[in-house]
């Protein structure tokens, strides 16, 4: 990679870097996307999801300017879903999984960030998720894959 004068990377392959998302309090540990949104899950306490939009025009704000469209992880109480951080996604026509270190899977509606669902049945962390037609399949800590 070379860096121009005005800071930005080209790589040798002449992709360039052309926008950050800024907004979560720890380590970003994940992302998915699909055509117009990229999810991105985070290692802090509050265990959020944040959504992102895709489109030109959003990709243009720099800052404080470009927000989360949707934030997922609190239910209407202020009890955080997840109770530590997310660790892995995986995204399936409306639905959003997330796997955390609290060894539970959420099912969420990626539209709304409605919480639909809790899979549980690991050990330790989930580090992988991935939907495989009509399945659901995790990957733990405790060296387990489950279907």
């Amino acid at each position: 990679m070379k860096e121009k004068k005005d800071k930005t990377m080209v790589t040798k392959s002449g992709y360039k870097h052309i926008h950050s998302f800024k907004g979560h309090k720890d380590v970003v540990n994940c992302f998915v996307y699909n055509d117009e949104n990229l999810y991105t899950a985070s290692n802090d306490q509050e265990s959020l999801i944040n959504c992102w939009s895709l489109t030109p025009e959003d990709l243009q704000k720099e800052g404080s300017n470009h927000k989360p469209i949707r934030t997922f992880g609190a239910n209407k109480s202020g009890k955080y879903w997840h109770e530590q951080g997310v660790c892995c996604l995986a995204l399936s026509g409306q639905y959003l999984y997330s796997g955390s270190f609290d060894s539970q899977v959420i099912k969420w509606n990626a539209d709304t960030g409605e919480a639909l669902g809790m899979y549980s049945g690991h050990g330790e962390a989930v580090y992988s998720v991935a939907c495989l037609d009509v399945w659901l399949l995790t990957a733990s800590r405790d060296k387990t894959v489950r279907v």
